[in-house]
């Protein structure tokens, strides 16, 4: 889920821990601690737009780390939606990748109906 940056996390404060260059653009890194988590999240310095975010889950069995990356921004009704978004955890790797993206189309209710149980 994708999630608007004026969301407000009530598990704690962000703080700024920086600049960083990650694959080459320069990023503003800000660091938002919890008691089960240290989320780190890099915005492009130039653009403004979410360029990856790095989660430090605690666990019983220590740190499990994971990543989410986002690129190939587009504007869809003014607003600017990654083209592909990829997480990266302990043992898996999903890449997601959208050609086609509207915003506030129709949907007929129909779509929303439970579908007969089949025997």
């Amino acid at each position: 889920m994708i999630l608007p940056e004026k969301y407000c996390d009530p598990r704690g404060a962000r703080e700024v821990a920086g600049i960083e260059t990650v694959d080459g653009r320069t990023c503003v890194h800000l660091i938002a601690r919890s008691a089960t988590a240290v989320r780190h999240e890099y915005f492009d310095a130039q653009t403004g737009l979410l360029d990856k975010v790095r989660i430090d889950r605690r666990t019983p069995l220590g740190i499990d780390p994971s990543e989410v990356r986002f690129d190939g921004y587009s504007s869809v009704n003014g607003v600017r939606l990654p083209n592909s978004i990829t997480i990266v955890s302990t043992g898996d790797r999903v890449l997601f990748q959208f050609t086609k993206v509207e915003a506030n189309v129709d949907i007929a209710a129909g779509k929303f109906e439970i579908p007969p149980v089949k025997k």
